[in-house]
Order: C-alpha cells, then structure tokens, then sequence
C-alpha cells in the first residue's frame, strides 16, 4: 500500500523479457560504424542485365475452367499486345 510495484509483478516481468531475449545473439555484421539510413549513390553500370528474366510455370485447371480458359486468352494476349506493345510467348 506504500505505492511500490509488487515483486511479484516485477519478478514476472524481468522473466518475461529474459525468455524473450534468450535466443538474441550478437551479429557480426552488426557494428556501430554502419549508418543505417545512408542512401548509396546509384550508377548506370552497377546492372549488367536487366530486370526483366523469362519465367514459366503449369497450373492445372478444372475442365469447366479449362474451356473458359481456352475461349478467353486470344482476348486477353491481344489486349496485352494493344497494352505492351510486345507479343507474348506463349
């Protein structure tokens, strides 16, 4: 009643962030001398290629799926023609 935390409340909460903090390790890479928030200057040449890499994948459709599929793409790779104004590969 004299306004002090109970240690039972403190006990609690010392072991909370103790278990919180048991897996933390220090990271070598992790140093005082680095500035976090510096902006590194860019330059054209830094990218020898571009960004833009050929990627594939199947995905399987239902057969209602598949019809529906196969009566829209011809809209859809025009209107990406229409939009790209590169033809797809596929």
């Amino acid at each position: 009643m004299s306004g002090e935390p109970e240690p039972v409340a403190v006990a609690a909460t010392t072991e909370a962030v103790k278990n919180n903090k048991k897996y933390r390790k220090p990271k070598p890479w992790d140093t005082d001398d680095i500035e976090h928030w510096k902006i590194d200057e860019w330059k054209a040449d830094f990218m020898k290629a571009p960004l833009c890499e050929e990627s594939s994948f199947a995905t399987l459709f239902p057969a209602y799926r598949e019809k529906y599929l196969r009566e829209v793409w011809p809209l859809v790779t025009n209107e990406l023609l229409v939009r790209l104004r590169t033809p797809l590969a596929c």
